[in-house]
């Protein structure tokens, strides 16, 4: 059997880790894994010596806390087909066969696409739905399913399974009161305090740029399923973001994070020097910051201020957009800071670089090594 995992292109790594740790720690053992499942961005997968089925995995699932993962679905099949119309797609997935659906009282079909075609995804849905309905007898419930047929169409390839993670995703697991159009997606939050190394060793952590309260709401469930009381602080010059992630946090039950308003480059006003182990954040890449045409020196700014409220090895994690030269500049001014490692991710399109760097006990001297391309 084969179980493939979708994340967020860039994470696979962290994802395919995870996902390995909870089927073991399940006693399952993978004897395959693949971090690009058929060279897909963003696609991991398990091989697993066991036939499939739909209950296989519920308990685990409702057991597990996978957090860099959207979706899990067991692969059946990839199909046949001219790569271009419905019909040929249709006669592609006559010949699969889902034994899963032998016993299912109902089902659903849903579909993702990526390409151009003949047709769009809730034409798959309808024609395999009444594909299916011919085919096995099952009946069509939207809402209350007990199998979830999904078809993944990415270009000219096309693939058949059935979704174990319903219809929300496990990455939608608070009750959010506010969100931006643009917000940071929790799997992607996770994987910042993983790589920051908030995850193994929790220490004061600050998102100078908290936003819907994203990073500070996974840094609050971290810190509670460890059992460890740690100081958790966001700030946002924006008072609707602040209001709103004072809501978000209060819906979710997350206690003991302390949300303020205020210009990140001014953190060192109100933290004190060193009382900082993290600072793990998502800068807006340009749009809100319109009428600052320096990035440069508004990164220069903000580097300036967390070099003084870190403490020594405290670790800053961020994401930097289209402008990772002027990011890349405005470091080397600081031999305060390590670069240890970076990574392209996608987001919604977009593809900043995931950056980490360490606070050292250097003042002065030769510019850090940087790589501003990585």
């Amino acid at each position: 059997m084969i179980l493939r995992a979708t994340t967020t292109a860039g994470i696979e790594d962290l994802a395919l880790s995870e996902l390995v740790s909870c089927l073991t720690s399940g006693g399952y053992q993978p004897y395959k894994t693949t971090e690009k499942w058929c060279d897909l961005p963003g696609i991991v997968s398990v091989e697993l010596d066991l036939p499939p089925s739909v209950g296989l995995f519920e308990q685990l699932l409702r057991t597990a806390h996978l957090r860099l993962i959207y979706h899990l679905t067991v692969h059946v099949v990839e199909l046949e087909w001219d790569g271009r119309s419905i019909e040929s797609l249709l006669r592609g997935i006559g010949a699969a066969e889902f034994d899963v659906l032998g016993s299912a009282e109902s089902f659903r079909v849903t579909c993702s696409r990526a390409g151009d075609h003949e047709f769009q995804s809730p034409d798959v849905e309808r024609a395999v739905g009444a594909q299916i309905v011919e085919r096995y007898g099952a009946r069509v419930d939207l809402e209350q399913f007990s199998v979830q047929i999904k078809i993944d169409i990415v270009g000219d390839r096309a693939f058949a399974g059935y979704q174990l993670t319903g219809r929300k995703g496990l990455d939608r697991r608070y009750p959010w009161r506010y969100r931006p159009r643009v917000s940071l997606r929790t799997p992607i939050a996770y994987a910042m305090l993983s790589l920051s190394g908030f995850l193994e060793s929790p220490g004061p952590l600050l998102d100078p740029f908290c936003g819907s309260g994203t990073i500070l709401m996974e840094a609050a469930s971290v810190s509670r399923l460890t059992g460890h009381d740690i100081a958790l602080h966001g700030r946002d010059w924006d008072a609707a973001a602040v209001d709103g992630a004072v809501q978000n946090i209060e819906a979710a039950g997350l206690a003991g994070i302390s949300i303020a308003k205020g210009d990140a480059r001014a953190i060192s006003e109100v933290h004190a020097p060193g009382s900082l182990e993290y600072i793990v954040t998502n800068p807006p890449f340009g749009i809100r910051l319109a009428r600052v045409t320096n990035f440069q020196g508004f990164y220069a700014s903000f580097l300036r201020s967390a070099a003084i409220v870190l403490k020594e090895d405290g670790v800053l994690c961020l994401l930097v957009g289209k402008r990772k030269a002027s990011f890349a500049r405005a470091l080397q001014q600081f031999p305060e800071f390590a670069f240890l490692s970076a990574r392209t991710i996608e987001m919604g399109g977009v593809y900043p670089s995931l950056q980490i760097v360490r606070r050292t006990n250097l003042y002065s001297g030769d510019p850090i090594s940087y790589h501003p391309n990585s």
